[in-house]
C-alpha cells in the first residue's frame, strides 16, 4: 500500500471537495485542493521492507505520528508492526508480520494486534492503541 501525506489542509470541508475531473482549470470558484504526495510506499500492492521511499512496502498503515525532531511513526496495521522514518528512510521499530499478538519486549521481540492508533511525546515516547478515537473525549466519555 502506501504512506502519503497532506500539505495545505485546514479550513472548511468545501475546501477538500474534489474539483471538477478531468478539466485542466477549475471553473471560478472551484475549491482549492490539498496537494498529496507519497512520501514512503508505492501502489504496487501490500507488502512489509524497510527502505527509502518507494522501495519501503506497508500494509494497510492506519495512523501516523510526527516526533518534535521530525521522525515519523506509523502504525502498520496489516503489518502488526511499528515503522519509523527519518529523511525518507522506512525501519521497523517494533513488532513483525504474521506475528501478531500481545507482548512486551524490544524491536522484533514486540508483538501488536493490528496497531490502528500511534501518537509520539516531546521525550520520543511512542504510544501504540488499539482503536482511534473519532472525536474529543469530554470527561470520562470516550
Amino acid at each position: 500500500m502506501m504512506l502519503s501525506m497532506l500539505g495545505g489542509c485546514g479550513g472548511s470541508n468545501k475546501e477538500t471537495v474534489p474539483a471538477q475531473l478531468g478539466s485542466e482549470q477549475p471553473s471560478a470558484g472551484a475549491p482549492v485542493l490539498p496537494q498529496l504526495t507519497l512520501i514512503a510506499g508505492n501502489t504496487g500492492g501490500a507488502g512489509f521492507t524497510d527502505g527509502i521511499g518507494a522501495s519501503a512496502r506497508f500494509n494497510a498503515p492506519s495512523s501516523i505520528a510526527v516526533g518534535a525532531d521530525g521522525a515519523v511513526y506509523i502504525a502498520d496495521t496489516g503489518n502488526n508492526a511499528i515503522r519509523k522514518m527519518v529523511d525518507g528512510s522506512v525501519t521497523t521499530l517494533a513488532g513483525f508480520p504474521g506475528a501478531g499478538g500481545h507482548a512486551d519486549g524490544n524491536g522484533n521481540a514486540a508483538r501488536f494486534k493490528s496497531p490502528k492508533a500511534i501518537t509520539v511525546d516531546t521525550l520520543h515516547n511512542v504510544f501504540i492503541g488499539k482503536h482511534l478515537v473519532n472525536s474529543p473525549c469530554h470527561g470520562s466519555d470516550v
